[in-house]
């Protein structure tokens, strides 16, 4: 059944083949030129991108640059408010209301009362506070008149002004500048942090620009790694070839180089998908998802070769630089100051209450008799004993152990800080160690290959010492290859932990806009 299908359509095919050959072409089955023009429109985009404009267009276009950015500007306005605290605060309230009184057995009044308060105050930075408030009260009292009748029109007979003047100094709770700036200290401590991070969010954004650049230009060189292994290939089975042409080896000999060719073609079928998943990540980091990843060929104007080696750093160097200008240290040293606030504001809640005012009032009234004014003037002290003050002990307690671990926490991120400085360095050194090495190795590799070449034509070498003097070559020279990159990374590694990303590949620091030193 099989063998007949198999005759049935072979003959269908000799069939078609032969009236394709004796007709014209029909018209209507030409190829329409609409498509090719669809085809030249999604033609592959080139793509040529230097460093500098890789990390520009990181940090243009990072999400997590542009929100902390928003943070910062945020916590400006935070820190602001914290300002109006010791500025001249003012109420102005008023107040109308028309009264009706009514008694058992008598006839009933009415009146309006019309009332105007103004309050301010102003608290300085010794924490001593001023309040001025004046008011000033106008009554329109009617005439008597019975329950049913119309409403009698009423003079003025009662007007009041009160005006008064104090200044509170506290003695013990809320005395002392550290604890009357405690809340600008805060919002200004809160600032700073916010923008150390942000700029530390712009070294990691920059330093994965670095990572995701080069990272392409190494994908691209094993692919160019991979092709050339597949050409030393395709040239052993020729020599092969030609043995056997000679008869020199059997047939079966080429097996073993149709194997390592499958095999290179397969190593570099994965380079090139390495590649592409460096490319989208690439085109990711520097936020280009307007360009097709797949389509789009990237061309790389920077080798990582023209920035080896990088300046080098001393060992004391390094390390002044990572005491001095990391993030993380720094941000843990506000940690510490953090709790110390806290620790203030802890012991502030502990004391009593002692305040030493001065007040004085003016009043007068202007009513049917002649207007009288009083004024009065007081000087006292104000002293108040919370019985409870337990809450206020374990507040304290628990202030005192958070600034014990922000100091702890510190400690630890310096000796890290100093133990990733070091090893750093020394990552370094093993690795430019590792590519001489690597260098040397891919050169015996070299003149072993040629070697096996020769001693293949001269009929001294088999087909298998061959392939494995090919796979020698191929693996050293991936491994120079990735040794080379790692002197690199190292390096990058160094600056990280130094907290010199920004400087190093000539970055301003976004920073600068929030008034962030660079």
């Amino acid at each position: 059944m099989h063998l007949f299908n198999s005759n049935m359509l072979l003959a269908l095919l000799m069939w078609a083949v032969g009236e394709a050959g004796a007709r014209p072409v029909v018209p209507e089955l030409m190829v329409d030129p609409q498509p090719a023009m669809a085809t030249d429109a999604t033609a592959p985009a080139v793509l040529r991108l230097s460093i500098q404009d890789a990390l520009q267009g990181a940090l243009t276009r990072a999400v997590v640059i542009q929100t902390q950015q928003l943070d910062v500007e945020q916590q400006q306005l935070q820190t602001e408010q914290a300002r109006h605290e010791f500025l001249p605060q003012a109420v102005l309230s008023s107040q109308w209301e028309r009264e009706r009184t009514s008694a058992t057995g008598a006839a009933a009044t009415r009146g309006a009362i019309a009332s105007g308060n103004l309050l301010s105050t102003w608290k300085l930075r010794s924490g001593t506070q001023l309040s001025l408030s004046e008011g000033r009260q106008y009554n329109r009292d009617g005439q008597a008149v019975p329950m049913a009748g119309p409403d009698a029109t009423g003079t003025p007979n009662n007007n009041s002004r009160t005006s008064s003047l104090s200044l509170t100094q506290p003695l013990l709770r809320g005395a002392g500048g550290d604890v009357v700036l405690l809340n600008e200290h805060r919002a200004a401590l809160a600032l700073e942090s916010a923008r150390k991070g942000f700029l530390q969010t712009q070294r990691d954004v920059v330093l994965g620009g670095v990572v995701a650049y080069f990272g392409l230009e190494q994908a691209q060189q094993n692919v160019a790694l991979a092709q050339a292994a597949l050409k030393r290939a395709a040239e052993a089975r020729s020599i092969n070839e030609e043995l056997l042409a000679a008869g020199r080896i059997s047939r079966i000999a080429l097996l073993q180089s149709d194997a390592d060719a499958a095999q290179t073609e397969l190593a570099l079928m994965q380079s090139r998908q390495a590649e592409n998943v460096a490319r989208r990540q690439l085109l990711r980091v520097i936020g280009r998802y307007d360009l097709d990843a797949d389509r789009t060929a990237v061309t790389l104007a920077d080798s990582f070769i023209s920035y080896l080696p990088m300046p080098s750093q001393g060992v004391g160097a390094a390390m002044q630089a990572a005491l001095a200008r990391r993030v993380d240290l720094e941000l843990a040293a506000d940690a510490v100051k953090a709790g110390q606030f806290g620790v203030i504001e802890a012991d502030d809640g502990l004391r009593n209450q002692l305040d030493f005012y001065v007040r004085r009032d003016q009043s007068s009234d202007n009513g049917a008799g002649p207007t009288t004014r009083r004024s009065n003037i007081a000087v006292g002290l104000n002293y108040s004993i919370p019985l409870d003050k337990s809450a206020a002990r374990v507040a304290s307690s628990a202030a005192r152990i958070a600034l014990r671990k922000a100091e702890l926490s510190r400690a630890d991120l310096k000796r890290n800080a100093r133990a990733e400085v070091s090893d750093a360095l020394k990552n370094i050194e093993f690795a430019a160690l590792q590519y001489r090495m690597a260098q040397r190795t891919a050169e015996l590799a070299r003149q072993r290959l040629a070697a096996e070449i020769e001693k293949t034509r001269a009929g001294r070498s088999s087909a298998t010492d061959l392939s494995l003097a090919q796979d020698a070559l191929n693996q050293t020279l991936s491994q120079e290859t990735q040794a080379h990159f790692a002197i690199f990374m190292a390096q990058l590694e160094l600056q990280r932990v130094s907290g010199t990303v920004l400087e190093q590949w000539h970055v301003a620091s976004l920073a600068q806009d929030t008034g962030l030193p660079p």
